[in-house]
């Protein structure tokens, strides 16, 4: 399998079992940055239009644009909803940030990490996010509100290590 990252670096991966494969593939891909592009096995365009998810690109394209012009976050919520068919859950404070230590399967992309989040306005719910290269999981209160997207956007000035900071 190859690879290229976004820095136009390039990796060319061959072991005994995909397996394999994909565990040294991934190992190098948070080495390049978090993510890259890969070209696996050939296959002919009617096999990738039967595999993808159509309109995941153009979405994430569009939800980008929103982010990148910025604006008042009421605005920005209304955009990306109009744009990806998602809801607010809830908006706030980080107040703590949490990532698991031990060791993961070879088939876990990442260290699950979890993230509280005290609502400001609202009902002022405690928020829990639960990450592993992607929101898995968000409780309000306890209770599941869905997956969808989440956005986060940073206020204020920069935080020291471990200081709560604002989304």
């Amino acid at each position: 399998m190859c690879a290229a990252g976004p820095a136009g670096e390039s990796l060319t991966v061959e072991a005994a079992s995909a397996d394999r494969v994909e565990t040294m593939l991934r190992a190098q891909v948070h080495l390049m940055g978090g993510w890259a592009a890969t070209a696996s096995y050939p296959c002919d365009a009617a096999e990738l239009r039967g595999a993808g998810l159509h309109g995941t690109v153009s979405r994430l394209l569009a939800a980008g644009r929103v982010l990148r012009a910025g604006g008042p976050v009421d605005r920005m919520v209304s955009r990306l909803s109009a744009v990806t068919g998602c809801r607010s859950v809830g908006r706030g404070r980080v107040i703590e940030v949490e990532q698991l230590t031990r060791p993961m399967e070879w088939a876990q992309p990442a260290h699950a990490s979890t993230v509280l989040v005290a609502e400001s306005g609202g009902a002022g719910r405690l928020l829990q996010l639960e990450l592993q290269n992607d929101i898995l999981l968000v409780l309000a209160d306890g209770g599941r509100t869905g997956r969808d997207l989440l956005a986060g956007r940073r206020t204020g000035r920069r935080r020291r290590p471990g200081q709560p900071g604002r989304w």
